[in-house]
Formats: structure tokens, C-alpha cells, sequence
């Protein structure tokens, strides 16, 4: 789930039924979808990645992104084309939406645990005009060591997203600009946020059986 200030939600859909969690709208649409991965919330706004489940029922939705519009209650997919869609988040100007797809890591186990065709990307879209949609889909990076998982932003509008290494940390353009190493934790880097108030220069690491902080001087997280 990503943060946001826009009037309409978004969130990443995926193929079976959520467990609700009590800060996440209930939506059902009569099919089986995948549960979301981690969610997220700021004023009206929810948005939600959501991840395959190997012992939940078949699903029957795909691997998508959703808009919900409070307002009218609408639902609706607004990009499609992914394995796994996982992490999610707008640009400081939520301008631009920002989504990572960990399809290299299939989520079964055993050999097919990943696909070596399979992606292990970050894509970016920009948001239309009437805040309804998503243009200009184009690839941002390809990550150099496992999948892309969570991603996030900082005011100065670079992107934070963690790997199998650490966290990479890139341009608007996609360039990257550097890594932050996080050795000795078996899967590196799932997911990563910013502090607020006086630790918001403050990046928060979740690593598979670790927490670790690091504090960023000349950067604070923009949501």
C-alpha cells in the first residue's frame, strides 16, 4: 500500500481472496483474489500490493492494478501486464506511480522457486490528468540481485526499493546511485520505510529475521 493525498484509492490486485485487515476496505467483486502483501494508509486514501497465496483456492483475477474511487465506490484495473505485482508508491507530486514485479521469485518452492525469465523490475507510470489513470508505462530498473520488493520515495524524488543485497537506491530516471549493503541477513532487504518527526532522515530496514535503521543525512521520506 502506498500513501497518498489523491482523492481516489489505489491498489494493486491479485488473484484470491484478502484477509481483511481492519484498515482496508472490503472489496470482493464475486471472485478469488490474492491477499495484500503490506497496506498502507493516509487520509481517504488506501493502497494495496497483493501477493499470491500457494494453499488459497485458484484464482481468477489477474496480476493487475486497481483504482477505487470512494466517492462513486468504483473499481477498476488501470494496468495489467505483470507476474507479481508487489510494492507500490507515487512520487513526492504523486505525478508519477512507481510499482515493483517480483515475478523472478515465483512463491513456490523447490525448483520452481524462481524463474530465471521472470521479472525482477520497477516500472513507472504516470498518473493522466483526470487522476483516473495510468499512461506511459515504461521500465525503470532491473534489479542486479533478487527482486525489487518494497519501495518507497524521498523528498528529493529518489527511489528506495530492497533487494536480495540491500536497498538500491535510484534516480527519477532510473539510474542507479548507489546501494545500501545489508550483509549477514539471509533474503536482504523485504521492505524499507522512512521515519517521521525527528527520525524522518531515518531509513527502516526489514530484513527476513532483522530490523535495522539507518540514518540518511540530507534525505527524509516524502510520505
Amino acid at each position: 500500500i502506498c500513501p497518498s493525498t489523491a482523492r481516489s484509492h489505489w491498489y494493486l490486485g491479485r488473484r484470491s481472496q484478502p484477509r481483511p485487515h481492519p484498515a482496508e476496505p472490503r472489496y470482493r467483486m464475486g471472485r478469488q483474489r490474492r491477499r495484500p502483501a503490506r497496506s498502507r494508509t493516509r487520509h481517504s486514501s488506501c493502497f494495496l500490493p497483493q501477493h499470491r497465496q500457494g494453499f488459497r483456492p485458484r484464482p481468477t483475477l489477474g496480476d493487475w492494478v486497481w483504482r477505487h474511487d470512494p466517492a462513486t465506490g468504483a473499481t477498476a484495473v488501470v494496468a495489467d501486464g505483470f507476474a507479481r505485482p508487489n510494492g507500490i508508491c507515487f512520487s513526492p507530486d504523486e505525478s508519477v506511480v512507481y510499482v515493483t514485479d517480483t515475478g523472478h521469485a515465483t512463491g513456490d518452492g523447490g525448483d520452481r522457486a524462481l524463474d530465471p525469465a521472470g521479472p525482477r523490475s520497477v516500472y513507472a507510470f504516470d498518473v493522466a490528468a483526470d487522476g483516473a489513470h495510468l499512461e506511459r508505462r515504461r521500465l525503470l530498473y532491473v534489479a542486479d540481485a533478487g527482486v525489487p520488493d518494497g519501495i518507497k520515495v524521498d523528498r528529493a524524488g529518489r527511489v528506495y526499493t530492497g533487494c536480495a543485497d540491500g536497498v538500491h537506491v535510484l534516480a527519477p530516471s532510473g539510474a542507479l546511485l548507489g546501494k545500501v549493503l545489508v550483509r549477514g541477513c539471509e533474503g536482504g532487504a523485504a521492505n524499507l520505510c522512512f521515519g517521521r518527526g525527528a527520525y524522518a532522515s531515518t531509513l527502516f530496514i526489514l530484513a527476513e529475521g532483522a530490523l535495522l535503521s539507518l540514518e540518511l543525512h540530507g534525505a527524509s521520506g516524502a510520505l
